[in-house]
Parts: C-alpha cells; sequence; structure tokens
C-alpha cells in the first residue's frame, strides 16, 4: 500500500513539474513577444525622427547610441534580437527562439515583431 501511495505521489509531482515547465516556456515566448513590440515600437519612432529605419549594418545599436532604447534588446533566452532592414522603410525584427537558430519549434521557433 505503501509502494503504490509513493507511485502516486511520484506521478503527481513529475505532472505538476512539467505543468511548470510548460507555463516557464510559455513566459519566455510571451516575454519575447513583449520585447519585440516594445524594440519595434522604437524602430517606428525613428523612422518617424529620422525618415529611415536604421541599416542593417547600424542595427539596433543605433537605438540605443540615439538613447531610445536603454540597451541592446535580448530575448528571454539571452540572445540577441536579429534586425534586417530591406529598404529604408521596411524592417525585419525577429528572435530565432531558445536555440538561436532559424526555423524550430516550441521554445526554438522563430519569433518576429509585427
Amino acid at each position: 500500500m505503501k509502494l503504490g501511495m509513493a507511485i502516486l505521489v511520484c506521478l503527481a509531482s513529475s505532472s505538476a513539474l512539467a505543468d511548470q515547465a510548460g507555463d516557464l516556456a510559455r513566459s519566455r515566448v510571451d516575454h519575447t513577444r513583449v520585447v519585440l513590440a516594445q524594440v519595434r515600437s522604437a524602430l517606428d519612432l525613428y523612422m518617424v525622427q529620422k525618415g529611415s529605419y536604421p541599416t542593417t549594418e547600424q542595427g539596433l545599436k543605433l537605438l540605443v547610441d540615439e538613447k531610445i532604447l536603454a540597451g541592446e534588446p535580448k530575448d528571454a533566452w539571452g540572445n540577441a534580437l536579429r534586425y534586417q532592414r530591406s529598404d529604408p522603410s521596411t524592417c525585419v525584427l525577429e528572435s530565432l527562439g531558445r536555440d538561436g537558430k532559424p526555423g524550430g519549434s516550441g521554445e526554438d521557433a522563430d519569433l518576429a515583431a509585427d
């Protein structure tokens, strides 16, 4: 009887831990989406002030130099955000997810700013 109870307690504990791990993964994704939205707003402010987005070479560092951002932004996994300007009025801002590589699923999936 005690062994059966111990197994039930272990199963319940592992289920709770799995739920917490899933919650942590979702919160990291949500946090990264918030960071992307904030940086996108900073990029849009720069665009309004200067008439174009920073070049790919200037990157997000220019927003730090211009005091629009307090520091170079990172996603919830500590990775730098990926920024690319295709023309003066169009840019792409994204996180490559937990693994820092293009593609993937779950926490490794890429997230892009709207």
